[in-house]
């Protein structure tokens, strides 16, 4: 058998790393392997390539730590790709020993998802110490002439967040029979009381929103703080997310009941892959207090609208993130994104979100893919 060795990861050979994971993102949770992301590859990175015999030769396979200030601090950092061609679980083994040398006294664990099909690289992962811990869902469903419903009875208004809206839910919060504010099949629109804004997270000068940015932190926070995988994010977090996303204009949205911040929900498209024809909706995010209300089928059925609006050009009569002619957020003569004609929206979900997956799937989402969450132990004797 032919040798192989493994080759540190640099300024100088970054370009065959990143031509590898473009290669096999579609073998591989892809989560951070999209162009914007790989363009963002850098000083947090650690990664090692694995080449066939002992020059320059191909590349087999590939790891890559993603050593941030936030996964340091928790101690623990996601593998942005690990990935053997041949599927050898000496490749496996060899990449990431090269890892765990580098890495063990910097973060003590590491994890990283793999799709359902994955059933070889699953038993591999296995044997080099890497065990479940969660499992999520990727749910999607078609875009139709009948969601036009959703776009036109979910108006979000595109206002800014003003300082004055509570970030935490009002102690006098009313008590309300939740039947009374779910909406009806027949997609009537929003409750008395209930509004919808779409709000962008940055200010004109690019920097965060002041008021957006922190209010959509403490929403997710609050909301997904019992979820397994969750981490705190802060602004600092959000401006990563914010810069390796390529997403609609505005497509921010927030639920306001009585003036009162509610909940939160996103439409994101990619703007770096011209061609795809779905866009992504999360996260939905309710605060706590304001659950079993059925805010989270509203604020679901407003981001469809969204997508469902940007695609077809229908919004009150008029195309949506459209001004003066030309495309908000498109510059430059780039595509209008009102003239891209989404075919389906997707979004995940945790396997233990129960009340959520049932909100999905009642509303016409199917089970698409699923994908599990393996850590490892970087000090595993097994190594």
């Amino acid at each position: 058998m032919e040798s192989c060795h493994i080759e540190a990861v640099g300024p100088e050979n970054r370009e065959g790393l990143l031509d590898y994971c473009r290669a096999h993102r579609g073998e591989h949770d892809d989560s951070w392997l999209s162009e914007p992301d790989l363009g963002d590859f850098g000083e947090h990175d650690r990664a090692w390539v694995l080449r066939r015999g002992a020059g320059g030769g191909e590349i087999l396979g590939a790891i890559s730590v993603m050593l941030d200030p936030a996964s340091r601090e928790r101690g623990l950092a996601r593998l942005r790709i690990f990935h053997s061609a041949g599927g050898r679980g000496e490749d496996y083994r060899m990449l990431f020993e090269a890892a765990r040398s580098c890495c063990a006294s910097i973060v003590p664990r590491v994890y990283a998802f793999l799709p359902g099909t994955a059933t070889a690289a699953r038993a591999v992962w296995e044997s080099l110490g890497f065990s479940a811990k969660r499992h999520s869902w990727v749910l999607d469903r078609p875009l139709g002439p009948a969601d036009a419903q959703y776009t036109l009875n979910y108006p979000v208004d595109p206002d800014p967040l003003n300082p004055s809206f509570l970030i935490h839910c009002p102690s006098d919060l009313p008590t309300v029979e939740a039947s009374s504010l779910r909406p009806p099949a027949s997609h009537c629109g929003l409750p008395p009381g209930l509004r919808l804004l779409r709000a962008g997270l940055r200010d004109p000068a690019g920097g965060l929103d002041p008021v957006a940015a922190p209010a959509w932190c403490s929403i997710i926070n609050e909301a997904f703080a019992a979820l397994a995988g969750h981490n705190h994010l802060d602004p600092e977090g959000l401006e990563r997310s914010l810069h390796a996303e390529a997403e609609f204009a505005d497509s921010y949205i927030f639920l306001l009941a009585e003036e009162s911040l509610a909940g939160l929900a996103c439409t994101l498209v990619n703007l770096e892959e011209p061609h795809s024809q779905s866009a992504t909706i999360g996260p939905i995010a309710v605060f706590p207090a304001f659950q079993g209300r059925g805010y989270g089928r509203i604020l679901l059925r407003a981001a469809i609208g969204v997508a469902n609006g940007e695609a077809s050009g229908v919004a009150n009569g008029e195309a949506s993130g459209v001004a003066n002619g030309e495309a908000s957020g498109v510059a430059n003569g780039e595509a209008s994104v009102a003239e891209r004609r989404f075919q389906r929206v997707d979004l995940s979900v945790n396997a233990e979100n129960g009340k959520a997956l049932a909100l999905y799937l009642s509303e016409g989402f199917s089970v698409r893919e699923c994908f599990t969450c393996y850590e490892a132990g970087l000090n595993d004797s097994r190594i």
